[in-house]
């Protein structure tokens, strides 16, 4: 009974907890591309948007 109350209380907190994720890393791949493309990077910044790079170095 109780792995079943987990996974009926669990999910609807995993799908917030994975949307409020996403919404940041969007948020911070958009101001990371805005600054190189102010620093003159336009290849780095292109690869990044098109290639959705999660590591850029």
């Amino acid at each position: 009974m109780l792995p079943t109350l987990m996974k009926f209380t669990s999910a609807p907190l995993l799908g917030i907890f994975y949307g409020f994720d996403s919404f940041f890393y969007s948020l911070g791949k958009s101001r990371v591309t805005s600054e190189l493309v102010k620093m003159g990077y336009k290849e780095k910044t292109m690869n990044i948007i098109l290639n959705n790079v999660k590591n850029y170095k």
